[in-house]
């Protein structure tokens, strides 16, 4: 395919986009919400900058939330495989070089730039991570220059004449690693580049300097940021964890789960401000909390804090009721889904787990239809052939739809032995978290 093509349509990308699609909307994620699209132009050179959490994952969460093709940018040493260039030219995804890569090395960027500018003209939109590289945080980093820079050369290549537009873009996941958790975008206002490009024309590194900090401001706005101090800790763990009980009246779940966070982190940062004690007391529980919890995972952690009784127990009823069902439906498909598991244990980078299941489970699926489909064949000849089809499907559907309830189930169930084997730990837990809810009422 190569550079030259990477803007062009192909029905094999377009199937391929539609189907990854359908994969990541209804079976790997439990809901993926998406907030103010609107804000979007609906023409125009655009450049989306989203923050960077969870490796691959981020460009599909952004990529399958626009009804626009988009183009991504990504580091040039990732291209250095002949075939797996070729790969993410497929891909639509475009190789950047770095001071690091050399001198001559830095040169090829004119292609990229030149591409870049055919991209923004026919209005595809250029997504560029401008932290350079993802951290599993709930903090903004410091933004790297590289997005001004192709921006700037980008407009400067073409008299000014394009009114680059840039887009921040918010992401959270409510887990970054676990199947059937909760994906989050909010888009934010676009701002253009054409008020800095007096500055450029005399002095460009004042002008990156400048578009870096009023990014790095608007991303704020449309992320879940928490500073990076002593603190962040704990407000991470209640905001996540107890956005009912700080929030109270204007809690709203219907709300982008960015957008409540945001309100519950202000909510934390007024109380620090204005009862510094009662709040230190807080943080210091809390502290305490996470110390003594460390063998809870980050999920049994936040069922832990919900501990609803009635729910628990009319979900748990509902689970011994359907598992003649459960268990039919899952044996068809925890081959594959636990195959892809299996293999992202052997990634040592955290955030890049997510992917590496994603990627696998994609390709393990069709895989493992197959040779049940195979198998059924062989104990059942007399049966016709494609009733395996819809019996598969079926169950791929009932999986989809209980992932996140029969994993509740089972988190409960282990929280449940928890208390029993461990009763002084369970009792200490217990009771510090009844400290913390005393201090956010």
């Amino acid at each position: 395919m190569g550079i030259n093509k990477v803007d062009q349509k192909s029905l094999p990308h377009t199937l391929l986009t539609y189907s990854v699609k359908l994969w990541h909307h209804f079976f790997y994620y439990q809901k993926v919400e998406v907030s103010h699209q609107d804000r979007i132009p609906t023409k125009g050179a655009l450049i989306f900058t989203p923050n960077h959490q969870n490796a691959l994952m981020d460009a599909l969460a952004i990529l399958f939330s626009l009804n626009r093709p988009l183009v991504f940018l990504a580091r040039a040493d990732i291209f250095k495989k002949s075939f797996i260039a070729e790969a993410l030219y497929f891909l639509k995804i475009l190789p950047v070089f770095r001071p690091r890569d050399g001198h001559g090395e830095v040169k090829k960027n004119q292609d990229t730039f030149d591409k870049t500018t055919e991209v923004l003209k026919n209005n595809l939109g250029i997504g560029i991570f401008p932290e350079g590289n993802h951290e599993g945080t709930h903090s903004l980093r410091t933004l790297k220059k590289g997005f001004a820079r192709i921006a700037f050369q980008t407009e400067e290549g073409n008299d000014y004449n394009m009114d680059i537009k840039i887009i921040p873009v918010g992401i959270l996941y409510s887990n970054y690693q676990d199947y059937k958790s909760v994906l989050s975008i909010v888009y934010g206002h676009p701002f253009s580049l054409s008020k800095y490009y007096d500055d450029y024309k005399k002095h460009p590194a004042s002008a990156y300097n400048k578009v870096q900090h009023d990014l790095s401001e608007e991303m704020k706005k449309y992320m879940v940021h928490i500073d990076n101090d002593e603190y962040y800790e704990s407000i991470d763990f209640l905001q996540t964890s107890f956005a009912p009980q700080i929030l109270r009246k204007k809690f709203d779940p219907s709300k982008n789960r960015i957008e409540t966070s945001q309100e519950a982190i202000k909510e934390l940062k007024d109380y620090q401000k204005n009862i510094p004690e009662k709040f230190e007391q807080l943080h210091k529980n809390t502290l305490l909390f996470l110390k003594k919890s460390k063998k809870l995972n980050t999920t049994e952690k936040y069922e832990f804090v919900q501990d609803n009784k009635i729910t628990a127990f009319a979900e748990s009823l509902l689970f011994l009721l359907l598992t003649p069902v459960l268990f039919i439906a899952y044996a068809f498909i925890i081959p594959a889904f636990g195959s892809s598991y299996y293999i992202s244990t052997f990634i040592k980078d955290p955030q890049f787990k997510s992917s590496i299941k994603f990627g696998v489970s994609l390709v393990l699926f069709p895989l493992f239809f197959f040779i049940e489909w195979v198998i059924y064949n062989y104990f059942f000849p007399q049966q016709p052939r494609y009733y395996f089809i819809p019996i598969y499907l079926l169950s791929l559907i009932i999986c989809s739809i209980s992932g996140a309830f029969v994993r509740r189930f089972f988190i409960r169930l282990r929280l449940f032995v928890f208390s029993i084997l461990k009763t002084k730990d369970y009792r200490e837990l217990k009771k510090k978290l009844s400290q913390i809810k005393s201090l956010l009422h």
